[in-house]
């Protein structure tokens, strides 16, 4: 049975789960984001909610376009699919280097966590996430042209 609903499945979606794996999990961490006022955990001012506001946004605006793109027909490629995908992981990468930043602004501005293995935890985790978004988005990139 899990084949027969494996092979119904778009191409795409079937070749790259890590991708789908990958959108599904930051789509549901903008929407934490837009719900939870204190997620990521930091120190903050009036602006910081606003400002994560707009990145969780971004990131569900993004992976829900990255998701889009990978259950359309891989046989057509049409420009459509190609600049979702471009820029979902583009703004990924954007929101990720956005937070990284919001967490070292902190620690200038603000008091010292009370945790440094959480705070430089979380802070490579955001800054890892935009070096592989900004790679996965060079990479559509340079399949794109190496078809045309």
């Amino acid at each position: 049975m899990l084949k027969n609903v494996w092979g119904r499945l778009p191409k795409d979606l079937r070749e790259r789960p890590f991708d789908v794996y990958t959108a599904c999990v930051l789509f549901l961490v903008g929407v934490y984001g837009i719900v939870d006022s204190t997620f990521p955990e930091r120190y903050s001012d009036e602006l910081s909610p606003f400002l994560t506001n707009i990145i969780s946004i971004y990131l569900v605006v993004a992976s829900g376009a990255i998701l889009y793109s990978l259950s359309k027909d891989a046989k057509k490629c049409s420009p459509s699919k190609v600049i979702c995908e471009f820029f979902g992981w583009a703004f990924i990468a954007a929101a990720a280097l956005a937070t990284s930043i919001l967490y070292v602004f902190g620690l200038i501005n603000y008091a010292h966590p009370n945790s440094w293995m959480v705070w430089v935890t979380w802070l490579a985790v955001w800054l890892l996430l935009f070096v592989a978004a900004s790679l996965r988005s060079l990479g559509v990139y340079i399949t794109y042209r190496s078809k045309k």
